[in-house]
């Protein structure tokens, strides 16, 4: 018996250091926002709420994500998804002079842009395999972040993400020619490690629904460590997509900041030991059913949109409406007159096109209306001619 007490005192003190330490632990937590408030992390210490009735106690302590691959180095090259969003990544000078390790022996050493890689790439596992959103990093830039900026995002006071904006803003929506991508940006998504104590609990911060609907796409990323950092980029990264942070919501998902559960151990390619309350968002890989339909609803909003109408008279193929595609994709359009009318013209983004069967390379977004008019010739429906191949 005394034998059995001396052990079990023994295994106490193994782990005391590590209770000690999980004291230290900081956790992300992230707050519903309007549509006119960033979506930014909340002070620790948030509520805990109870086990949500979609989530079971298995889902929750299985934090491996399904959808991820052996290795995600060299997924940056890969076409993953057909919802593309090309970004540009900003490193400032703290972020740039940072070296991270993961366990193993020995351990490795990952650089600040091998890590951002990492995280995206993993980040955006979940997110392609259930939306087809795939992250395209165009490019790794420098941005030295003023140092005397104290708050990553602030509804009052100059932040992070106004200078970010305001020093690489004008990025977005440009032609970016990069190592393995070329498109037009996307989003531009700003890593900091630098102090921001006013704001010290904010690990990421994503546009309101105002900026994201003035133009004004961006990701400021602060990373925490291996297990946390993949969640991180998903969870912000999926704001992009007008999904919102759950407060005291019942379900629990990628965006559920307050769904805390205490969590000793945590496997993710390593054990990691937690003890600490730890929300659903830094572990979760799926979305409940609300966020799930705002995602999917704007899948494709940084696709290029082909917007196709007609007169009467005729018709079209593509049949009249608004359709997404791929930066640089060609779209053959025709116009087919009806029974007694004639084709007269296409009007391409205000500039009249005369031939009835075109190309039009999709390196913006296009509109484009088809006119006809009666006549005496029997119709205009016959075979057209060679295409027409439009760039404008």
């Amino acid at each position: 018996m005394r034998k059995r007490m001396e052990i079990s005192l023994l295994v106490f003190l193994l782990i005391l250091p590590l209770l000690l330490t999980s004291a230290l632990v900081s956790i992300s937590k992230t707050g519903a926002t309007g549509n006119g408030q960033r979506h930014v992390t909340l002070e620790e210490n948030a509520p805990s709420w109870p086990m949500p009735e979609n989530y079971t106690t298995e889902d929750y302590l299985n934090t491996t994500n399904p959808y991820s691959q052996i290795s995600p180095q060299g997924e940056e090259t890969d076409c993953e998804g057909s919802n593309p969003l090309y970004v540009l990544v900003f490193g400032d000078e703290e972020e740039r002079s940072a070296v991270r390790a993961l366990e193993g022996s020995p351990p490795r050493p990952y650089g600040w842009i091998s890590w951002a890689t990492m995280q995206l790439e993993r980040g955006d596992e979940s997110l392609t395999a259930n939306f087809g959103i795939d992250i395209r990093i165009l490019d790794f830039l420098e941005w030295d972040s003023d140092d005397s900026i104290e708050y990553m995002s602030d509804d009052f006071e100059y932040d992070l993400c106004d200078e970010l904006l305001a020093e690489k803003g004008h990025y977005l929506d440009q032609w970016y020619a990069g190592e393995h991508w070329s498109n037009y940006v996307d989003c531009i998504i700003g890593i900091t490690s630098q102090a921001t104590p006013e704001t010290a609990s904010t690990w990421g911060v994503a546009p309101s629904h105002n900026e994201l609907d003035q133009g004004k796409i961006f990701v400021l990323l602060k990373w925490m460590t291996y297990w946390k950092d993949d969640n991180l980029a998903q969870h912000e990264i999926s704001h992009l997509f007008y999904a919102d942070d759950h407060r005291s919501d019942v379900n629990c998902c990628v965006m559920a900041s307050t769904h805390t559960h205490f969590q000793t151990i945590i496997w993710e390619g390593y054990f990691w030991f937690v003890f600490a309350y730890v929300p659903c968002d830094l572990t979760a890989y799926s979305w409940c059913p609300i966020c799930y339909y705002r995602i999917e609803s704007n899948r494709t909003r940084y696709l290029q949109t082909l917007t196709i109408s007609a007169t009467s008279g005729g018709e079209t193929y593509p049949e009249p409406g608004t359709y997404k595609y791929n930066y640089g994709e060609s779209v053959s359009v025709l116009a087919i007159a009806s029974a007694g009318y004639s084709f007269v013209y296409w009007l391409l983004d205000g500039y009249p096109v005369y031939d009835r069967w075109i190309h039009v390379t999709m390196n913006s977004d296009h509109d484009i209306r088809a006119f006809f008019r009666r006549d005496n010739s029997g119709g205009g429906g016959g075979t057209p001619g060679m295409p027409t191949s439009i760039l404008p």
